[in-house]
């Protein structure tokens, strides 16, 4: 991949670069070789972060992920 073919690359918290939705629309449009990836948008990562942390909460042991959903109720008074 050349980073170079981008006009803005912005760098996520979590350390990943993306491109704007605009920009990852002229990329699909003009390149079609499926050995060419090209960077992700925000909402792609936001998306992928947001699956991973669903499939760690799913996979928790029972206790583990009762004590989880108690603590994000709290967190969001959802209880009173």
């Amino acid at each position: 991949m050349n980073i170079k073919q981008f006009k803005t690359i912005f760098i996520h918290p979590s350390g990943r670069s993306f491109i704007t939705n605009e920009e990852a629309e002229k990329w699909d449009k003009e390149h079609h070789d499926p050995e060419e990836a090209r960077l992700p948008t925000l909402s792609e990562i936001e998306a992928e972060i947001e699956k991973n942390r669903l499939e760690v909460i799913e996979n928790m042991p029972f206790a583990r992920r009762q004590e989880y959903e108690t603590q994000k109720e709290y967190a969001s008074e959802k209880h009173f």
